[in-house]
């Protein structure tokens, strides 16, 4: 392990100071569908407000497509390796006529100086492009070797999975190798939108996320969505897999047994009023049994149902977003979600290009839930919030990227439960689902902590917005009471390229 940690500080000094040695960037022209980290959407968000645009986007609904919204080009390098490596694609077709294609390596190393001396190795391949008018795709894998934080070592023995990467193998003695990837294929028409694929949604403006969120793994979808003047309505389709530490083995041909699953149907509706200041999104998801297991009963075709109604199902969740933007580029938001006769509620303020500075964001909220049913799970992780339920939280957020792509971010997180409870009432219950698991998707990790504080402190450059490619160097005090304690203070520096975001503050 000792060799394996300095071969990876080599590589990171390596590109390091390849990195360095550029002195003039340009930002991408192209941001497609992709769940985008937060410092390119960040700057994405903020060109939806610009004046020359103006376009009726309801953000609630993540994500969505901003491939016309381009940022400001800086001093163009001609020199050809200066510029595949800091300003354009690895490689680009273009045709202007029939057809787009460009791809871009995914390359990242990380390590951190916490007491595990955890490190992440990460490669893989992005893609993304248009045939004619209308058919756009999209794709990204990677394969990666870690040694995970302590924090999230025990969430990995607890759940089985790594946070938001899915199931892992065990690499050497204390290492996890994982893959990852996603990808789909899009139809779109002036009102219309077909896309059928795999990868994550969300809903709402917030950091957090009550109804829907890019916490769990990837999955298979298809949406269909329609855009008319202020309204907009979709309709997902969906798979989901829970994982138990028992499978079913019931199911004949297989090499593996195969997990269970359930089908998931989601509806949004949302709305702009007074020149798009005033943004109303209604939502509800509907969870039901697939018939992926002979001892399942038949899939109820209800669920293909493309309204909002009262569908028969499992799990059922219903919400409400607003969000108000009160000046040009700040706005308050709420959202709220009711589960049977509970209720969980989110209230936030969001400033972008705040103080007339373009590339910095501010941003607060507070989350509080108490439904205690509003359980949707794939791949043994909340598809909401990563606590799941019964939690109050307090957030904060500062992010500012320049247009040389140096920046600075920093947040805090406060969780703490909403009430007293049992130590399982953040565990999870799909035990109407998985009857092999009634225990729960969590079996300790949740239940063991409380008032858990994370800070954090980042700094990055972004040498190509093409290919999302971020240098970085953060640092992250974690704080917590319980049974189980995982206090640490650790500097984490690495080059990475982040599609999308993870969500490792729990």
């Amino acid at each position: 392990m000792t060799m394996y940690y300095k071969k990876t500080y080599f590589k990171l000094l390596l590109i390091v100071l390849v990195l360095l040695t550029n002195k003039a960037i340009q930002a991408q022209s192209y941001i497609d569908y992709s769940l985008l980290n937060a410092q390119n959407y960040y700057n994405a968000e903020a060109r939806l407000y610009d004046d020359t645009l103006q376009r009726n986007v309801i953000t609630a609904c993540k994500p969505f497509n901003l491939q016309n919204i381009t940022n400001d080009a800086l001093t163009k390098n001609k020199k050809y390796i200066r510029r595949k490596l800091f300003i354009q694609d690895f490689i680009v077709i273009n045709d202007s006529n029939n057809a787009y294609l460009r791809i871009n390596p995914i390359l990242g190393v990380s390590i951190s100086n916490d007491s595990a001396h955890s490190y992440q190795n990460t490669r893989g391949v992005y893609a993304n492009g248009r045939l004619g008018k209308y058919l756009e795709f999209n794709t990204w894998f990677t394969e990666n070797q870690a040694l995970l934080p302590s924090y999230m070592q025990a969430y990995a023995k607890a759940t089985e999975i790594i946070p938001g990467q899915g199931r892992y193998k065990q690499y050497k003695k204390t290492g996890v190798d994982y893959t990852n990837a996603s990808g789909y294929i899009s139809y779109t028409r002036k009102y219309v939108a077909v896309q059928v694929g795999s990868g994550k949604m969300s809903i709402g403006d917030g950091y957090r996320c009550l109804l829907m969120s890019a916490n769990s793994l990837n999955y298979p979808f298809v949406r269909v969505s329609f855009n008319y003047r202020n309204f907009f309505y979709q309709t997902q389709y969906a798979l989901l897999t829970h994982i138990d530490l028992n499978r079913y083995t019931t199911y004949v041909g297989s090499t593996e047994p195969y997990f269970d699953k359930s089908a998931l149907t989601t509806h949004t509706l949302g709305a702009s009023f007074f020149k798009h200041k005033l943004q109303l999104t209604l939502f509800d998801m509907r969870q039901t049994e697939a018939s992926f297991n002979t001892s399942k009963g038949k899939f109820n075709g209800a669920m293909l149902n493309p309204f909002i109604t009262l569908l028969p199902a499992t799990t059922t969740n219903s919400g409400m977003c607003v969000k108000y933007r009160f000046v040009k580029k700040a706005y308050v938001y709420a959202q709220w979600l009711l589960n049977s006769f509970n209720m969980g509620k989110q209230l936030g303020i969001k400033s972008l290009d705040s103080f007339t500075l373009k590339g910095l964001t501010l941003q607060a909220e507070y989350t509080s839930n108490n439904a205690l049913q509003s359980t949707v799970l794939h791949y043994n992780q909340p598809m909401a919030h990563p606590w799941n339920y019964n939690y109050n939280e307090i957030y904060a957020t500062l992010n500012y990227v320049s247009n040389y792509g140096i920046g600075i971010t920093a947040s805090y997180n406060y969780l703490t439960p909403y009430n007293s409870l049992t130590t399982t009432i953040r565990e999870g219950n799909i035990s109407t689902i998985n009857t092999n698991n009634s225990s729960g998707a969590h079996p300790s990790y949740f239940a063991e902590i409380q008032n858990q504080k994370i800070t954090k402190l980042g700094l990055f450059y972004i040498p190509n917005n093409a290919n999302y490619l971020m240098l970085t160097a953060n640092y992250e005090q974690r704080s917590n009471t319980g049974t189980k304690i995982y206090n640490s203070n650790y500097l984490t520096v690495g080059v990475q390229c982040k599609l999308s975001n993870v969500f490792t503050d729990f």
